[in-house]
């Protein structure tokens, strides 16, 4: 069982596994949780971003095929928040790997749920994203 201290009140979720498989993944990670992923975009705008974001994060609770990969995380889709912006947090970084890619940072900023939040990210959201967009347009930065 992985506990999570928030504000006033510790919370306890059954994810044994997600720190094992965070650790099997190629990633960034902190303190063994990633907190942060830089992302390197050639055509693809920070409001893009967003606008995926806002469209593909309620569908995490109604559309059939994403139930079934949260199901085959073991995330309830309970456990997430209502909406984006209250687990992940996206801004600018400035110039990417070269003069034409922007960076930005995505920062995963739900205290208590950072694990599913981040398994959401990498096995879910992220890959739809680079689907729709092109794997080459964005681009996770390599960790160090």
């Amino acid at each position: 069982m992985l506990s999570a201290q928030s504000a006033n009140s510790e919370v306890h979720y059954q994810r044994p596994h997600a720190i094992a498989r965070l650790r099997r993944v190629s990633g960034v990670m902190m303190n063994q949780i990633m907190k942060e992923q830089v992302l390197n975009l050639r055509s693809v705008t920070l409001a893009d971003l967003e606008q995926d974001l806002d469209r593909l994060w309620p569908l995490l609770r109604e559309d059939p095929l994403l139930l079934r990969q949260l199901s085959e995380l073991d995330v309830d889709p309970n456990q997430l928040p209502l909406s984006w912006r209250d687990a992940i947090a996206v801004e600018p970084r400035g110039m990417g790997i070269d003069p034409i890619t922007t960076a930005v940072i995505v920062k995963f900023v739900v205290p208590v749920a950072t694990v599913v939040v981040i398994d959401v990210w990498r096995h879910i959201i992220l890959p739809r994203i680079r689907k729709d967009h092109g794997s080459d347009q964005v681009k996770p930065e390599p960790a160090e």
